[in-house]
């Protein structure tokens, strides 16, 4: 933290993650924003888990960074809450150094946006947070549709994976 408490970002773990600790924030709120940050930045998720407050996401072809999958893991800290924010190379192999710097730059950027949207975020609501996180996600990814960041077929699959089958489907 700086003085006056700003959060700053600090590698740890031998440089394979970075991770910012926002005080006075809950981790429900924090996952909220980060989810909202992933699709913000034109992301595609690649796993999300609500119950761990995980999610994956790899970037998008037309970003300067292909082929690196990051993963932001919320975790409640103290009287606030602490985001851990690391990368891979998709194939999986260990990150080069310059896949490495390419996914430190990226998660900067995931931080520093995130740092912008956790303001605007409101507290989730505990019983309401499955359903208003769908339909804030929906009207998200609608949104990239619409300003050409996802194609048709990337919004309906992602369409498909939030909403699970429908009865139509499950046959």
């Amino acid at each position: 933290m700086t003085p006056g408490g700003t959060p700053t970002p600090r590698e740890f773990a031998g440089g394979n993650a970075l991770n910012t600790v926002y005080r006075g924030c809950s981790a429900a709120k924090l996952y909220a924003a980060a989810v909202h940050t992933v699709i913000d930045l034109g992301c595609a998720i690649t796993r999300r888990d609500d119950a761990a407050m995980t999610i994956s996401f790899r970037t998008n072809p037309v970003r300067p960074w292909p082929g690196i999958e990051m993963t932001a893991a919320i975790h409640p800290q103290g009287d606030g809450a602490q985001v851990v924010v690391g990368g891979r190379h998709i194939t999986g192999y260990r990150l080069g150094m310059a896949d490495w710097h390419q996914a430190n730059a990226l998660g900067l950027m995931f931080l520093d946006r995130l740092k912008s949207d956790l303001p605007g975020t409101p507290e989730p609501a505990p019983a309401a947070t499955a359903n208003s996180s769908t339909v804030d996600q929906l009207k998200l990814l609608a949104e990239l549709r619409d300003r050409g960041v996802l194609t048709g077929d990337e919004f309906e699959a992602e369409k498909k994976r939030l909403l699970g089958p429908t009865p139509d489907t499950e046959h």
